[in-house]
């Protein structure tokens, strides 16, 4: 989702998918079998990949399951998460 939103595509997939009767929740939960959400990306983000398999690849090689998390990547997607949060691009909102 942060991708998405980085991206600037975030509500066009989330559209999509729920057009195609899904939640966006379930097809995250199901990533690397989901089907409306690897079509909804293709939709907004026509050339991504060859097709919706492919992007199930995709979400495989760049999410792969894992049990744990590190504290870097931890404070990484703490960071990315402020940053869209911010109202100034490129700062981080004041934060406790």
């Amino acid at each position: 989702m942060i991708w998405l939103k980085q991206n600037g595509i975030y509500d066009a997939v989330v559209e999509h998918v729920e057009k195609a009767g899904k939640s966006m929740e379930t097809e995250l939960k199901n990533l690397y079998v989901a089907q409306a959400l690897p079509e909804a990306l293709l939709a907004a983000r026509p050339g991504f990949a060859a097709d919706a398999a492919a992007v199930r690849g995709l979400f495989k090689a760049q999410y792969p399951n894992k049990t744990d998390i590190d504290e870097t990547e931890m404070l990484q997607v703490m960071r990315d998460v402020l940053v869209l949060q911010s109202a100034t691009p490129g700062q981080l909102p004041l934060t406790l």
